[in-house]
């Protein structure tokens, strides 16, 4: 009934890591009983596990859209004495599979498109 483990497809292992996670079972139990090997099967499992998920919704991964920032112009009156102005010059972008990004006043505009570049954003 089981298979040999050694299929190297990726459809064939994301086929089996779904049944497992679905099954109940330990993975090595499932592995036993489906003739898989248990090492590439949780190296398959991991990669798996590594891959960006659709948000809980079920709707598409969350993907960043060009923004175009306006100046913001300074109140043209000061303060009142006594008053202390609070700013919060800080910019979050949170997506729907959990990846934020958090930046303050000044950030280097460069620094964030590489960031964004080695998260595959």
């Amino acid at each position: 009934m089981g298979s040999t483990g050694t299929g190297s497809g990726e459809s064939f292992w994301r086929g089996h890591v779904e049944a497992w996670r679905t099954s109940g079972q330990s993975r090595g139990d499932y592995c036993a009983a489906q003739g898989l090997s248990r090492k590439t099967f949780g190296w398959w499992a991991w990669r798996f596990d590594r891959e960006p998920r659709p948000a809980e919704t079920g709707g598409p991964v969350g993907r960043f859209l060009p923004v175009e920032v306006a100046a913001i112009a300074a109140a043209a009156e000061e303060p009142d004495v006594g008053t202390t102005a609070v700013t919060d010059e800080r910019i979050e972008i949170a997506l729907p599979d959990g990846v934020a990004v958090r930046v303050g006043s000044g950030f280097d505009a460069a620094a964030l498109q590489r960031v964004l570049q080695v998260l595959g954003r």
